[in-house]
């Protein structure tokens, strides 16, 4: 009987032991063109394996097909590839070490998003414009702050830290009221039409 195990093992499993044998069977053929026609084959076949691929032609998706040919090969093809032929030393380097970035943030509960937004503020024209920018803002920075931290906040606080991130230029009505914290704690209830979070207004 011929059982698995004692057969070779797959490079690729999710392509199945028949395309293997089919890369096989191709490295063999003597003839380069027809070699290059079996090769499409194998492609065609490859990508109705895996529909996602399918119509991807001339994409990145398309070229790690012939990728994954060449591995199956274990680089050992001589064919005409649309693609540059990848070497062995692509797929066994370590990939770079991927830096964390390092950010100051003044008021880390607000996030960076915030503190980028406002800091270009000024340039919003006219003032009422960016008033009323300044307030949706300003009620934004007091449901961010309600997320970190569970207790009451008042709006003297919130337009403290608001006014510690703005241009100098920028006047700050502090006296603006914002919304109810009590709305923003509430908490989430699954929307039972579309299980959602049921996240109420100011």
């Amino acid at each position: 009987m011929d059982y698995n195990t004692s057969r070779s093992g797959l490079i690729l499993p999710e392509y199945g032991r028949n395309i293997h044998r089919m890369v096989n069977q191709m490295k063999a053929v003597a003839d380069r063109n027809k070699r290059n026609k079996l090769a499409k084959t194998i492609i065609s076949t490859m990508a109705t394996l895996n529909p996602a691929l399918k119509g991807s032609e001339g994409s990145d998706m398309h070229r790690k097909l012939w990728d994954h040919l060449f591995i199956m090969a274990d680089f050992d093809l001589d064919i005409d590839s649309p693609y540059p032929t990848p070497k062995r030393e692509q797929f066994n380097a370590k990939p770079s070490k991927v830096g964390y970035p390092k950010v100051k943030m003044r008021y880390r509960y607000y996030g960076k998003m915030m503190e980028d937004i406002l800091s270009k503020i000024h340039h919003i024209e006219p003032k009422e414009m960016r008033d009323r920018t300044l307030v949706v803002l300003a009620n934004q920075m007091k449901k961010l702050y309600l997320t970190w931290n569970r207790d009451t906040v008042t709006d003297e606080l919130i337009w403290s830290d608001l006014k510690g991130m703005v241009n100098e230029s920028v006047q700050v009505d502090t006296q603006a009221s914002l919304g109810e914290y009590k709305e923003v704690v509430a908490p989430a209830k699954k929307n039972k039409k579309r299980g959602r979070p049921n996240m109420k207004k100011y």
